[in-house]
């Protein structure tokens, strides 16, 4: 089961986008290609928790409580009835970005994930970039946090895994000019996600659960809407299942490539042993070689038609996903935009 972190320092919204989301996402939501993704729980006990705060914003009014421990939640993603990805989401607290104990177990695991989620308030976000300095050590952190674990990577000689910036109860920005200005802010505080050269599959959104929403003494005042298809409350999750299914694609044409060329080496081998003369091809055949190269040529056959069958479903959620992701989301491979599957700058 593939693995999908989310951290975010305290106050970035954990809590309510994962809450939210996962009850909306239950339901489904339709895509821009009239397919339908949905989200199940793999482990019902998990649900319960969830579905208690849920019902709590829902029917009480009341925002849930933050938590100081790790969770995670275990879920079965579907496009059409047809499952297409399991994955755990592993909800970090926020102390732990600043909390050199956990640093080791954080990247052991993000070493694991297929995608990260980070999510940012736009309430914070939108005092700093409007003079609050006071607010410097909150973005300071999280900016060298993430620093620090793409530097381990790179150690490693390994490539940081595909991350998404989602900026949280973005019904506070006044207007899309304040929303433009915010990515551009994150996209130069993290330019090391958006860089060219470091093949990072990365994205920015900005995620609202409702119009002019509030907390008056964990009380919710304003109007909350709970729907996958409003405030672009799927695309964090719709981003790390294109983002697995678009290196899961890449690997296999990659070996898809490699097969390839080994089928072609095998006929030629082939061909030239079937060229020889009766007395070695007689010993050819004796000897097995006949057989192991004919063993060959089938294997990598088979390896080249299921590269083939395997591009072809990925390729199939890729088209299904993108357009929708494209439309809440700045995607972006190897620090250059995506826009409709063709690369911009």
């Amino acid at each position: 089961m593939k693995k999908i972190a989310m951290i975010g320092l305290r106050g970035s919204g954990k809590t309510c986008f994962t809450t939210a989301m996962t009850m909306a996402m239950n339901s489904g939501i339709k895509l821009d290609d009239g397919s339908v993704f949905n989200l199940s729980f793999a482990d019902l006990q998990q649900m319960a928790p969830l579905m208690n705060a849920y019902m709590g914003m829902t029917n009480d009014r009341n925002w849930p409580a933050s938590t100081d421990a790790k969770n995670s939640y275990d879920f079965n993603s579907s496009l059409s009835l047809r499952r297409v990805l399991s994955f755990t989401l592993l909800d970090y607290p926020g102390g732990w970005l600043t909390d050199p104990n956990h640093m080791s177990e954080m990247l052991q695991e993000f070493n694991e994930c297929a995608s990260i989620i980070v999510l940012v308030g736009a309430d914070m976000l939108r005092q700093f970039i409007h003079g609050n300095m006071g607010l410097y050590p909150y973005f300071s952190m999280l900016q060298q946090f993430t620093q620090n674990v793409i530097s381990e990577f790179d150690k490693e000689g390994s490539v940081f895994p595909p991350t998404i910036i989602a900026i949280t109860k973005s019904d506070e920005f006044a207007n899309e000019g304040e929303i433009k200005q915010a990515y551009d802010f994150l996209k130069q505080r993290f330019a090391a996600i958006f860089a060219v050269g470091t093949n990072i599959v990365s994205g920015l959104t900005h995620i609202q659960l409702g119009n002019n929403l509030k907390n008056n003494e964990a009380k919710i005042e304003g109007d909350l809407i709970l729907k996958p298809e409003f405030g672009n409350l799927s695309i964090p999750i719709l981003f790390s299942l294109y983002a697995s299914t678009f290196t899961n694609r890449e690997n296999v044409i990659s070996g898809g490539k490699i097969a390839g060329l080994k089928l072609t080496e095998a006929k030629k081998t082939l061909l030239e042993s079937q060229n020889q003369n009766i007395i070695k091809r007689l010993r050819d055949r004796i000897s097995g070689r006949q057989k192991r190269i004919e063993e060959t040529v089938i294997d990598m056959s088979r390896t080249v038609e299921g590269a083939k069958e395997q591009l072809s479903n990925l390729s199939k959620v890729i088209h299904s996903i993108e357009p929708t992701l494209i439309n809440g989301t700045e995607l972006y491979y190897n620090g250059e935009r995506i826009n409709n599957g063709e690369r911009i700058n």
